[in-house]
């Protein structure tokens, strides 16, 4: 197995008075059938020590919470947007793989000066999207595939640094985007979130990190 670095979501806990970070517990399981090992990133900890000690073989940026800029009034998207800026920072210099999933990949979009802009009809479903054959989620999605969705925002536009890997088929929304030059990818489903992980998703990771 070959350890990649992955950033949390932050939850405020009025109960006792504390922010705790938190990851969804299926994301070992589909990380695990994909030979990475998930090494979770403190917010507080020596982000350059986790670089150095661990020499991860990429970034995975999860979902949960929403981007500062959709969400101006939470604290908490501030912190996690400075936080995962730098890990993508870190990420590029040392040109290592980065994936996106869902928040993750507004992330990535936002980084790179992309548009995030509320969406409706996207949340607790699965829909129907349109892949792209010419990109890495093209090589193991069907060009119609279902995936599940649960965001609010989504990507209002592309740009030059980045071709659309997927888009949903009734609303044209952008599902998956991948960087023209730099091994950094983002897909707005959760593959963790299917019971019995599909092997596309496991696929397509492993050939994103291993290759």
């Amino acid at each position: 197995m070959i350890p990649i670095l992955v950033s949390q979501r932050l939850m405020e806990v009025e109960e006792y008075g504390e922010t705790r970070e938190e990851l969804d517990i299926r994301w070992g399981g589909f990380l695990s059938q994909c030979g990475l090992l998930p090494v979770p990133v403190p917010l507080k900890a020596n982000m350059e020590k986790y670089f150095d000690l661990i020499k991860p073989h990429g970034i995975l940026l999860t979902g949960g919470n929403n981007l500062q800029c959709m969400n101006p009034n939470d604290p908490l998207s501030r912190v996690r947007d400075d936080f995962e800026f730098e890990l993508i920072d870190r990420g590029i210099k040392k040109q290592l793989p980065i994936v996106g999933v869902c928040r993750g990949m507004q992330m990535i979009a936002h980084y790179f000066g992309l548009s995030i802009t509320k969406c409706s009809g996207h949340v607790g479903k699965s829909h129907p999207i349109k892949v792209n054959p010419n990109t890495m989620v093209g090589r193991f999605f069907e060009l119609n595939s279902t995936v599940n969705s649960y965001h609010n925002f989504c990507i209002s536009n592309n740009s030059e640094k980045f071709v659309t890997s997927a888009k949903m088929l009734d609303d044209e929304v952008i599902e998956g985007i991948e960087h023209i030059k730099q091994k950094i990818i983002g897909i707005m489903w959760h593959p963790e979130r299917v019971d019995g992980f599909l092997s596309r998703d496991i696929k397509l990771f492993q050939y994103f990190f291993f290759n």
